[in-house]
């Protein structure tokens, strides 16, 4: 048998039945069944992989489900379905994945009461040692609660602690859940509507730093839901933050929903944070605003502020953006919301650097999962891809791949005669990308891969519209970012 090399983990953020706990409103009014899997996608253009999942149980640290080893070969993407593993419909826990060679992978949870969540899988370089950052979570607040799902990726359980931050520091407070001990590679969810956290009233909006005491790895995700409708989203913690975070969506009243974006900025260094800046861009790279009131917070560590796009750029705008923190490091948390009720989230990205630049010399950015259909009552994938270096970028293509790894189609986002300037963003879909969808075919699902000559970030919103009981129409869906990958040396 191969040696396992690649190592990846996902913290479940509830279980495949979910059965909510806290007061009614905070959480749906109804029990739903999670659609819960896990879009495993390999990268490579030659090598086929194997891998194989094992699910490890929240509730004792002797659940252990493994699966059955399994093989994809190059560009294949394959949604396994969590259920169809694991025969307990309350388990809960985290799940690690390990290959013979890289793949990458994201999480989607569903129903079909509720809007989708995607999120990203991590790897070990992503875990904080003994302490892990979350820009912002909610108890009962602005109609949503949040749910933390902690993945202890030590070898021996590991006791967490959550210490909150009201936003620009009016409230402090440490909180040690009664049952805070987290298995060996499983994963714990934390729900801020429980009795654990009364602590924290309601109304809470603020951000958390988790903490274990010693010095265990550990990640953590975050899922906020609406207590009075069907949406949901999720955004993932980070170990450390970086000194410029890159926005590819920033937007204030844009399009016939009026999209806005709120950015949360945790301060993650180990100094008090005074001052940082965000700049807007146009699709010509062209500064469009700044926000003039940035200074003079006194920011302690862990804690965050919430920043309007609106007070920096003109209604009708939608522009990328740059947080720069050169004081501390700082993790950023981008929400997007309508005016139909929709709301999404996608953390902020630091530049790749040049350890993501491939044996041909192209920066990769991968979208394990996109699906498009004509109708708009289904998915739809919507990708932004913003140019993250110092130079125009003179070769950006999008490769479509179906799920079978069968290369679709290239859609030429940049080049040479019409470049992408920097800091600055374009877009793709499967509508947009030539040749992609007819009359016969209008229907895709597969991976999408980010080609550039210079270092790229993208990310992908996958939503709905239905039809809201209320009147009018409901946008439904959620943000994920595109992952790094680097092509070995053949």
């Amino acid at each position: 048998m191969k040696r396992m090399t690649g190592i990846l983990f996902i913290a479940f953020l509830a279980g495949l039945v979910f059965s909510p706990i806290q007061p009614a409103k905070a959480s749906p009014t109804h029990t739903s069944i999670w659609s819960s899997s896990i879009v495993v996608y390999n990268p490579s253009d030659t090598d086929t992989t194997e891998y194989n999942i094992v699910y490890y149980g929240s509730d004792d640290p002797n659940n252990v489900i493994p699966s059955s080893l399994r093989t994809l070969i190059p560009h294949e993407s394959v949604s396994i379905l969590v259920g169809s593993t694991i025969l307990d419909e309350n388990f809960k826990g985290g799940a690690v994945i390990s290959s013979d060679r890289e793949v990458i992978a994201i999480y989607r949870q569903s129903t079909p009461e509720t809007s989708m969540i995607v999120y990203s899988s991590f790897t070990i370089d992503d875990a904080g040692v003994g302490k892990f950052y979350i820009p912002v979570a909610r108890r009962n607040a602005d109609g949503y609660s949040s749910r933390i799902s902690v993945q202890n990726l030590h070898t021996a359980p590991a006791s967490v602690s959550f210490q909150f931050f009201s936003n620009s520091g009016t409230y402090s407070q440490t909180i040690t859940p009664a049952a805070n001990q987290v298995y060996s590679n499983a994963s714990l969810v934390f729900d801020l509507a429980s009795t654990d956290f009364n602590a924290l009233g309601d109304n809470f909006i603020g951000s958390v730093v988790i903490t274990t005491g010693g010095s265990e790895k550990i990640i953590a995700a975050v899922q906020d839901f609406a207590g009075d409708s069907s949406q949901t989203y999720a955004y993932q913690g980070e170990a450390a933050g970086d000194n410029e975070v890159f926005i590819p969506n920033a937007a204030c009243n844009f399009g016939r929903s009026q999209l806005s974006t709120e950015l949360l900025v945790q301060n993650t260094g180990s100094g008090t944070l005074s001052s940082f800046s965000i700049e807007y861009f146009d699709a010509n790279g062209t500064l469009s605003g700044a926000h003039s009131n940035l200074s003079g917070l006194n920011l302690a560590p862990g804690d965050s502020i919430s920043v309007d796009s609106c007070s920096a750029i003109a209604a009708g705008s939608n522009y990328s953006a740059l947080v720069t923190s050169s004081q501390q490091p700082v993790s950023v948390v981008v929400r997007t919301t309508d005016n139909s009720g929709f709301a999404a989230t996608i953390n902020g990205f630091s530049q790749p650097g040049s350890e993501w630049l491939g044996s041909d010399n192209k920066y990769r950015m991968v979208l394990p999962y996109g699906e498009w259909t004509r109708s708009d009552n289904s998915y739809q994938t919507y990708i932004a891809v913003m140019n993250a270096s110092d130079s125009a970028a003179t070769e950006v293509n999008a490769v479509y791949f179906y799920e079978n790894g069968t290369r679709a189609v290239t859609h030429t986002l940049a080049s040479a005669s019409n470049p992408l300037p920097v800091k600055a963003k374009r877009t793709t879909n499967a509508n947009a990308a030539p040749g992609l969808l007819n009359p016969q075919d209008q229907y895709f699902k597969g991976a999408v891969v980010i080609e550039s000559n210079v270092p790229i970030v993208a990310v992908a919103r996958v939503q709905r519209t239905l039809n809201n009981p209320a009147g009018g129409l409901i946008t439904e869906g959620d943000d994920y970012g595109a992952i790094p990958y680097a092509k070995p040396a053949d």
